[in-house]
């Protein structure tokens, strides 16, 4: 899993966990909405190959940019999220 598609899925654990204001969560709502224009998952099918060639090019990009900020960030919010009980 790529870090554009761990962020979607961390920002829907953020919801479901009611962690909105949860500053451990802010990188990975940073870096959803700088790439929420990326096609992933079954709606890929959706799109003609020549965009999704074009956008997976940018998104690889963008996913090399965040991905040390990510792993760090992932770090701090798995070591948060051992100590709490939900």
């Amino acid at each position: 899993m790529g870090v554009v598609e761990a962020s979607r899925e961390v920002c829907a654990a953020r919801a479901a966990l009611d962690q909105e204001t949860n500053s451990l969560f802010t990188p990975f709502v940073a870096i959803e909405s700088e790439t929420d224009k990326y096609p992933l998952g079954a709606v890929r099918e959706l799109w003609a190959s020549e965009a999704i060639k074009q956008y997976d090019q940018e998104r690889l990009l963008a996913e090399q940019h965040s991905s040390a900020w990510a792993a760090e960030s992932a770090s701090a919010l798995l070591k948060w999220i051992r100590s709490q009980e939900f």
